[in-house]
């Protein structure tokens, strides 16, 4: 058979059916080969489970890509917020050092 002849051509059929991309013509081969249910199940359960394999993967790559997205935006917020932060702190020191000047100089 010229789908399933060795372990070369069976891979590629299987990715075909995978595929879903001229599965029809792999569908009519294993029907060739057995009069009974079974290449339905099989070619039904390989097509739910492929898909099922690849679609999990490809929500996986885009997941892992959002977080990665995600994390160096939050990296770039919290260096902001903590650039802000050190500008206020640097302010209110300078702010208390000034009323401690003219407090000191009032005793004076």
């Amino acid at each position: 058979n010229q789908y399933w002849g060795s372990l070369a051509q069976s891979c590629l059929s299987l990715f075909v059916l995978v595929t879903a991309e001229g599965w029809t013509e792999v569908k009519d081969s294993l029907e060739e080969l057995s009069a009974n249910i079974s290449p339905y199940v099989f070619i039904i359960s390989f097509l739910f489970v492929g898909h099922f394999i690849f679609g999990n993967l490809f929500v996986a790559v885009v997941i892992e890509q959002i977080d990665r997205a995600t994390a160096g935006y939050q990296k770039m917020l919290d260096l902001k917020k903590s650039t802000v932060i050190a500008r206020k702190r640097k302010k209110a020191r300078q702010n208390q050092q000034s009323e401690i000047r003219g407090i000191l100089n009032q005793q004076l």
